[in-house]
């Protein structure tokens, strides 16, 4: 099973208790971008199985 992708829920949450000096819409997109990468690299190697 794969795991959901990050929301923006996500993100607030833990910008709220680790704050950050990066514009949020910066942020999203290289958090979203990240989130991404991983889950095709894990879909990569469901595919080998």
């Amino acid at each position: 099973m794969q795991p959901l992708p990050l929301s923006v829920r996500d993100i607030t949450d833990v910008v709220e208790a680790h704050p950050i000096d990066m514009p949020r819409g910066m942020l999203d997109y290289i958090i979203f971008a990240l989130d991404d990468l991983e889950r095709s690299e894990q879909g990569k190697g469901k595919n080998a199985d």
